[in-house]
């Protein structure tokens, strides 16, 4: 074996060098992981929790302008304050819908994304009329205004929930298949760290053993020598060719 013919302190060396080898090894995988990792949650987050986020947002948006129409037409909201609610309201629609249609890019979702572009195009039409008639003070009109909205208000809230139940559903796929990715990780580590184990003990044995032998050997002959039991025409049989074993080929 290789390990015969090396010195002690080159055997010394060899465990320290592989031990170092070994752990840095780990140590760049276990950073290049996590790396990855965060890449890979960074963009779950970009790419489908945001989303999901916004759709939700552009939905509460949709409620509180209806809620605005109809206080408006019961007289129990001011119609000049809900105008400068709907402007505000439409600019950030269209923020977060900018935000978000170009990160849904599932082409089973094409036709939804239409769908709520014609729904909210409808919807601008009547909200030019609807600002007008807010800021004009004219809250009788604004039961009129509340029938057109609603021809259009399937086409919005529909769209949204279909979008926003895909977007969970490749969020929790994304979470499944992570799970099942770590617990293989988890258990490749564990079987790569047991065999680790078994390859330095190994290694760790047969090194004590190659330095150990011959002076446990030599000594056990001087012994004998001294106590005369020895036999002097008898030479030791040493395979190590370290500092030690060279030693005991002497005797």
């Amino acid at each position: 074996m290789f390990l015969q013919r090396m010195k002690i302190s080159h055997k010394v060396l060899f465990i320290v060098i592989l031990g170092l080898v070994v752990i840095t090894t780990f140590a760049v995988g276990t950073i290049m992981m996590g790396k990855k990792q965060l890449n890979t949650l960074e963009e779950i987050y970009t790419q489908k929790v945001v989303p999901l986020d916004n759709l939700r947002k552009i939905q509460l948006i949709f409620r509180e302008i209806e809620y605005h129409m109809t206080g408006v037409s019961a007289g129990i909201v001011a119609p000049i304050g809900s105008g400068e609610h709907l402007k505000l309201s439409l600019k950030e629609i269209d923020k977060l819908w900018n935000s978000v249609k170009d990160k849904i890019k599932n082409k089973d979702l094409l036709k939804d994304k239409k769908t709520f572009e014609k729904g909210y195009a409808g919807f601008k039409k009547v909200a030019v009329k609807l600002l007008k008639v807010y800021f004009n003070d004219d809250a009788k009109n604004v039961p009129g205004l509340v029938d057109q909205y609603l021809d259009f208000k399937p086409l919005i809230f529909k769209s949204i929930d279909k979008m926003a139940e895909a977007q969970e559903k490749a969020v929790d796929t994304y979470y499944t298949e992570r799970q099942k990715l770590i617990s293989k990780i988890n258990g490749l580590i564990i079987i790569t760290a047991l065999f680790l184990i078994t390859i330095f003990l190994f290694l760790g044995v047969t090194i004590t053993r190659s330095i150990t032998r011959p002076i446990n050997d030599t000594t056990v002959m001087l012994k004998d020598i001294a106590e005369g039991k020895g036999d002097l025409t008898k030479r030791l049989t040493v395979t190590s060719k370290d500092e030690i074993g060279i030693l005991a080929g002497w005797f």
